[in-house]
């Protein structure tokens, strides 16, 4: 995890260094967001792992605290309205584990999923009266570890696999914002990747509301889902071999700040 914390705040100060260099000249041209979310967060779908392959990865949200060793969630955007150009950066890390009956003789497997997604977008903005939309392209950086063990009798250790992979995928998108009362606005947000660069699809579905608390504190609700289908180059049931093909979905509620 702290190499994944690492990279993240490596990237975030190389992207912000031009952005606070141009505010200092014209801070009124720079608008910038920082947020802290979570998600009540299931996976759903199964993986692949060397030779345990079809093992079901099926993290429900009711059970979700029971299985979740630790989270993080960040947000960050900068835009600047004389250009209306802007990015993003969003991170989110989860580290998942559970028991799950298998193909394999009816047994039961311990099954732990770890997950980092980090996106890297570039946006640029489209306003009406109440209206703006947003057009991005970027990437969507998957990193893994998928480990199994399975519980056999009679034997002096239980047989296990584990694996790491990480992969980049391009993604191009479209977010859309509507101003329906003085502190409230729509939002959703959809995109699609992969398409057999790296994983042979990835999209990211988003609808939620933004309530402005203050005018730096704006809350945001609403619900998300990832999907991604990744097979690596190895042969199926080698040692090598990895494939995921998941959804990550549920409720998200996060605090922004904008400044």
């Amino acid at each position: 995890m702290l190499k994944q914390l690492s990279t993240l705040a490596l990237i975030s100060t190389v992207l912000a260094l031009p952005a606070q260099a141009q505010a200092n000249k014209t801070d009124s041209d720079w608008e910038f967001t920082g947020e802290l979310y979570v998600q009540g967060t299931s996976i759903s779908g199964d993986a692949g792992v060397g030779r345990a392959n079809d093992l079901p990865v099926d993290v429900k949200f009711d059970d979700i605290l029971d299985k979740l060793d630790n989270a993080l969630m960040v947000h960050f955007e900068a835009y600047n309205k004389a250009t209306q150009w802007g990015f993003i950066l969003d991170y989110a890390y989860m580290d998942l584990r559970d028991k799950t009956e298998t193909p394999i003789l009816g047994r039961v497997a311990s099954v732990r999923t770890r997950q980092g997604v980090l996106e890297g977008l570039a946006f640029k903005r489209q306003e009406f009266d109440n209206h703006t939309i947003d057009y991005f392209g970027g990437i969507r950086w998957w990193d893994n570890d998928i480990s199994a063990r399975l519980h056999l009798d009679n034997l002096p250790s239980d047989p296990s696999v584990k694996h790491k992979e990480d992969w980049v995928d391009a993604v191009i998108g479209a977010r859309y914002w509507y101003s329906f009362a003085p502190d409230w606005r729509f939002h959703a947000r959809a995109d699609i990747g992969g398409l057999g660069l790296q994983s042979d699809f990835t999209s990211t579905l988003y609808t939620g509301f933004e309530w402005q608390a203050t005018d730096a504190v704006h809350v945001n609700f609403g619900y998300k889902a990832t999907w991604v289908d990744y097979e690596n180059s190895s042969t199926i049931s080698e040692p090598g071999y990895f494939q995921y093909d998941t959804v990550t979905k549920g409720p998200t509620i996060g605090v922004a700040y904008k400044f």
